[in-house]
């Protein structure tokens, strides 16, 4: 947008392509057509805050924020330190259309199992098993959760698209997606790079197992042999992250021995901690959508320029990268669509990372709750002014 490169350089005080036209209209002034900004600003974090109550009470604002949704804040909920541990908000009797059938909500993560089989809670993750058999639902929804095997571009032998391609039909994805189940994630394989439950994107036909003769097949042609080993690769794990990420890995191990391959662990902090290997690695992501649409893939994820791709692939296509410029600023929902498209199938014949699975979540919901539906992005966007409890 117009001045926003000067903010960010500290070279200007505001953004000038920000204009308040009146009391009801934002202009934004853009350098170049840029469709994605109509899902950005349908966004939770892009929020137009009340200019009078932000410069009248500063940081304060958000201890006790404004808003025009269905429900308003009332007070933080406290631990008996005082610490926050979560929020009550209740009903928005001036919301439009209507007001919302509960007169409150609290959420907090504080809440456990108990106090749901107690029914001091109505809605809960499905996290225990003393939760089965009981008179309760259980909901699933879906998200826009998909963990991707990255792989060192730059690096051989992963430079090499063909080698790439062995290692991917080396791995048995329905084995990984059991390793990642929990009781509240239930993931499903998926060949898609671009999530199949965006509109004109469907799911590709996945294939059972692995093909390690195929693998094996390709590595041969590539040159590796028993006399010629695969160099040993590094997977790298993010520290502290999912419980479920060290069962992948002794199952990935196991997958690329059949290969020859052998696979250590080692994990990281920062990205900057993985730009330094000289040896072949590659890295397990979890990638979650900020918006909904498959920009937020192409462009973040396998754009030469993107600093993500820049820490951990390396990868680099041209024609990708022509492909996603001109889908910036393709108007026709149509064509859009068609360049992802052959953005989706130029990755699948480079393979610069492997799509593992998407991550469905569950909830478990008393008896007496109607109402709620899985909401497009997942359930951390749960829509409570339609829900009702039927006692």
């Amino acid at each position: 947008m117009v001045g926003a490169q000067e903010y960010r350089d500290g070279k200007a005080a505001e953004v000038v392509g920000f204009k308040v036209r009146d009391e009801y209209t934002f202009e934004i002034q853009w350098k170049s057509p840029y469709v994605s900004a109509l899902y950005l600003l349908s966004m939770d974090f892009c929020k137009i805050l009340p200019r009078d109550l932000v410069q009248s009470q500063g940081r304060g604002f958000f201890q006790k924020p404004s808003g025009t949704g269905p429900f308003k804040f009332a007070h933080w909920l406290r631990s008996p330190r005082l610490d926050i541990i979560g929020v009550r908000l209740e009903r928005n009797n001036d919301y439009f259309p209507k007001r919302p059938y509960l007169e409150a909500i609290e959420f907090s993560p504080a809440y456990t199992p108990e106090d749901f089989l107690d029914e001091k809670v109505d809605v809960i993750p499905y996290t225990s098993e003393n939760l089965a058999g009981r008179d309760i639902q259980v909901l699933e929804g879906e998200t826009f959760t998909t963990a991707f095997l990255m792989m060192s571009c730059h690096l051989a032998p992963l430079n090499n698209p063909s080698v790439r391609r062995a290692v991917s039909l080396a791995i048995d994805k329905k084995e990984i997606a059991k390793a990642a189940f929990r009781l509240d994630t239930n993931p499903q394989v998926t060949d898609n790079f671009i999530p199949p439950r965006l509109p004109g994107f469907y799911p590709a036909q996945t294939k059972e197992g692995s093909n390690l003769e195929e693998a094996k097949k390709i590595l041969l042609q590539e040159g590796f042999s028993g006399e010629s080993s695969f160099p040993r690769l590094t997977l790298f794990l993010q520290e502290d992250g999912r419980d479920s990420d060290q069962k992948i890995y002794e199952v990935l191990k196991e997958q690329l021995a059949g290969l020859g391959i052998s696979l250590r662990l080692r994990e990281y902090r920062s990205w900057e901690e993985i730009r330094s290997p000289k040896d072949p690695y590659l890295v397990l992501l979890h990638w979650s959508l900020d918006f909904p649409d498959p920009e937020n893939i192409a462009l973040p994820l396998f754009c030469s320029s993107a600093v993500l791709n820049q820490s951990l692939l390396h990868y680099s296509n041209p024609r990708l990268d022509e492909l996603t410029k001109a889908a910036e600023v393709e108007q026709s929902r149509t064509g859009r669509i068609a360049l992802f498209h052959k953005i989706e199938g130029l990755l699948k014949a480079d393979m610069p990372a492997v799509p593992l699975f998407s991550r469905q979540h569950r909830l478990a919901l008393q008896a007496y709750v109607r109402g709620v539906k899985p909401p497009p992005l997942g359930f951390f966007y749960l829509d409570a002014k339609d829900v009702w409890l039927d006692k």
